[in-house]
């Protein structure tokens, strides 16, 4: 007995994250498919002088043409040919394969190579590995004695002051901006000095709360009164490029305000705070303190997420497909310069060739690209690893909360529920959390005093500050990069490290 006629494959590994299989399709399968589209065009269509399903295949040929015919042949051989050919591997396709074919011949093989773009193996990653550092966190009095006080003085009486100087104790309500001409950063119109953008700040005067070395300048001014002035920038500022250095800064006061605090008793909180659970000064310094601990536990996990990925990201180096890559940074591109647009930046004229901060936006989008496609793929294998999944009644729980929390209708929530890209991307953002709480779970903590910490913090800012630049620098324009075809990579040949990926038959090898 014949065997009955299946297709023959061939793989070979073109690059760590392209494939090409080979297939060849026996004209008997070939014509089964074809008649398939013969009676599928015949019912389908309404041809004069003849029933559904009844035109001959010679009308149908004058009707379709014979090209479309076969068009529709090939789409549906390639498809029920090739993916069976690809459950077997052990590799993950990313997007469409690129197909090539030639045209078939009666009595011949239809033969077709897809070109696949695929996720290569991803490192294990050693949980032994996983350490991170914290802050050592002290609960003192005072802490909880700002939080009172706070909390008085905006249960106290106000009065707005328009016909005096501000002077201590008053809170005022200020504009404040300003710049370092001596540090030079990079901006939208090239190199400028480094800015203190334009804020509001509320400051309770005298109290030494704000930016050191500011109030006495605040002391004294008037409502909407301008002041110049140049302030040295603390040893503790956030951000240590400008540390020491002169802000010339620039303020407005818009309002100013006598506050009369109150004194918290038991009888008040209780008046005030009975629905929220405290009845007494006691009770309300304990839920202070509980606050504040969560507030460190919420900056702790923060830390920690950072830490883990930044660790991740630069110890695990593997090729990471192109494809993906694109996806993402098409996608960072288009916010960052809807983000941009919003602010009235020309976003035509950033864009046009020649353009070096356009140049730096692009980079910096595929550089953040690469880092976000390589921390996805390391999550994908951890959850295969792990077996962590996401359930379906999860997705749903979690959009059931944000349909609530955002109140959207019963449409707008079934819209969402069939749209199968929103439930795929709140899939893999609930399997982010998962593997995140899995790892946190693993790691190793150090905790620092505050000053070593935030010291820490710093070499870390800066070091991945140096990382981006130096891809920056050397990075060609994403641009050019996407105008290449990342299928067009130099087949392998018979001696190289690659080699052929044999599964089903040899293409050469007779029935």
């Amino acid at each position: 007995m014949n065997p009955k006629p299946a297709p023959k494959a061939e793989f070979k590994e073109l690059s760590p994250t392209t494939c090409m299989v080979a297939v060849a399709v026996p004209p008997e399968i070939f014509k089964r498919k074809m008649e398939d589209v013969y009676k599928s065009l015949s019912h389908d269509v309404s041809i004069p002088g003849f029933r559904p399903g009844k035109a001959p295949k010679n009308v149908l040929n004058r009707h379709f043409g014979i090209k479309a015919i076969l068009h529709e042949t090939y789409e549906g051989v390639i498809q029920d040919t090739l993916w069976p050919a690809l459950k077997d591997k052990e590799f993950m396709v990313v997007g469409q394969p690129r197909i090539d074919h030639d045209e078939w011949k009666d009595g011949e093989d239809f033969q077709y190579t897809a070109k696949l773009e695929i996720v290569p193996p991803v490192p294990e990653v050693d949980y032994k590995e996983l350490k991170v550092s914290l802050p050592e966190h002290e609960m003192t009095g005072e802490l909880v004695d700002n939080e009172l006080r706070r909390i008085s003085v905006s249960l106290g009486e106000s009065t707005d002051i328009k016909d005096r100087p501000a002077q201590n104790d008053d809170f005022l309500l200020i504009v404040f901006s300003g710049e370092v001409p001596e540090m030079m950063v990079e901006s939208l119109d090239g190199e400028v000095p480094w800015q203190f953008p334009e804020q509001q700040i509320e400051i309770e005067l005298g109290k030494g709360k704000s930016i050191a070395g500011l109030d006495p300048h605040l002391e004294g001014m008037t409502l909407e009164e301008i002041k110049d002035f140049d302030l040295t920038l603390p040893d503790d500022f956030s951000d240590p490029r400008v540390r020491g250095k002169t802000l010339k800064a620039k303020v407005r006061v818009v309002g100013i305000k006598a506050v009369n605090p109150v004194e918290l008793t038991d009888e008040l909180i209780k008046e005030k705070f009975s629905e929220q659970g405290m009845e007494s000064v006691a009770s309300m310094r304990e839920r202070i303190e509980q606050e504040i601990k969560n507030s460190w536990e919420k900056l702790d996990s923060q830390v920690s997420v950072d830490q883990v990925e930044a660790y991740l990201g630069r110890t695990y180096d593997f090729p990471l497909p192109e494809g993906l890559i694109r996806a993402r940074y098409v996608d960072i591109l288009d916010r960052s310069l809807d983000s941009l647009k919003k602010e009235g930046t020309d976003i035509d004229d950033l864009m046009k060739e020649g353009s070096e901060m356009g140049l730096k936006i692009r980079k910096r989008a595929r550089y953040q690209a690469e880092r976000l496609v390589k921390m996805d793929l390391l999550i994908r294998e951890i959850a295969r690893k792990e077996s962590i999944k996401v359930a379906n009644d999860e997705v749903a729980n979690y959009l059931m909360m944000l349909s609530m929390r955002q109140g959207l209708s019963e449409k707008d929530m079934r819209t969402l529920m069939q749209d199968a890209q929103f439930l795929e991307n709140t899939r893999q953002e609930l399997l982010h959390r998962k593997i995140t709480h899995f790892l946190l779970d693993k790691v190793e903590i150090d905790r620092k005093p505050e000053d070593e910490f935030r010291l820490m913090m710093e070499q870390s800012r800066e070091e991945r500050e140096g990382f981006e630049k130096a891809y920056i620098d050397i990075a060609d324009d994403p641009q050019t990069v996407m105008e290449h075809d990342y299928f067009d990579v130099p087949e392998a040949d018979d001696n190289s490290s690659a080699g052929d990926i044999e599964t089903g038959e040899d293409l050469n090898e007779s029935e």
